[in-house]
């Protein structure tokens, strides 16, 4: 088993006192850095960038539709462990549709390098959307636009939003196996949380992951794709997995008046020695 956790809380360290002269220029630069617009160079023309410190936010303002490169492969770099980004549009202000992507690193394993949406492609519509950045340290999400001449956008969220990372794997045996992952407790009431799992090898498995105040995530119902106008892919039915490369899928919840747990499980047959992996991002 393996189990760990980050949060974004500052560190206090002990340091020898500074002189005047280096204080003021320390000073200098972070009056600097506060100031909108001065913090780097336009981004490449035709791409969409979102850029700065994991754990922050800021408030969008989309003028003129943006039509993003179809399918969207969001590159993520930065972040350590992990990173995700979110575009969400504000209710009260117009705009449509949520983009956004998820990578965990932590495992140091095959499924390093895949890369989870967690909302639409195509269209960003005019309107003002709130942009999140999730990661340790700083963080850097492209997206290609869909006119690859089209002038680069570039966004740096700056408002600092709590964080915390939890991860942990289980042993899948060869053959018929099973394995669960309980975390009860750690999607706390109020807070937002983005669910990972992550997956590789041969498997024909009934796998399955949920927050929630059960004791169980809810069985696979019959038959697998729900009758209409309810569409197959829809994230509250979850179909078995059979698959070979290494996969990632994630499942964003929204906030809850109660404390709930997190939860991932597989059952069936593997064809060799395997892990499951679950991971969450709370904030």
């Amino acid at each position: 088993m393996t189990l760990f956790t980050r949060a974004s809380r500052p560190v206090r360290e002990h340091r020898p006192a500074m002189s005047r002269r280096l204080l003021v220029g320390l000073a200098a630069l972070v009056v600097g850095a506060l100031l909108p617009g001065t913090a780097s160079a336009a981004p490449e023309r035709g791409f969409l960038v979102v850029e700065g410190r994991g754990g922050t936010t800021t408030t969008w303002t989309v003028t003129e539709k943006v039509t993003l490169r179809s399918p969207l492969p969001a590159e993520l770099s930065g972040g350590g462990e992990f990173v995700a980004v979110l575009v969400e549009p504000l209710a009260t202000a117009g705009g449509s549709g949520r983009l956004g992507a998820v990578q965990v690193r932590a495992f140091r394993d095959s499924t390093r390098n895949a890369v989870a949406p967690l909302g639409i492609d195509g269209e960003l519509e005019p309107g003002q959307y709130r942009v999140t950045l999730l990661g340790a340290g700083p963080v850097r999400v492209t997206y290609a636009l869909g006119d690859g001449n089209a002038p680069g956008v570039r966004v740096e969220p700056r408002t600092r939003i709590g964080v915390r990372f939890l991860g942990r794997s289980e042993r899948l045996a060869e053959g018929l196996s099973k394995a669960r992952i309980d975390l009860p407790g750690e999607a706390p009431a109020g807070r937002r949380v983005i669910q990972v799992g992550l997956t590789d090898g041969v498997a024909a498995e009934d796998y399955r992951m949920c927050v929630t105040t059960e004791a169980d995530c809810p069985a696979r119902p019959l038959p697998l794709c729900p009758p209409a106008p309810v569409p197959c892919s829809d994230t509250r039915f979850i179909a078995p997995r059979v698959g070979t490369d290494p996969a990632i899928r994630a499942l964003l919840h929204e906030p809850a008046s109660t404390v709930r747990a997190l939860r991932w499980a597989s059952d069936g047959y593997h064809d060799t020695e395997q892990r499951l992996r679950g991971a969450a991002i709370v904030f």
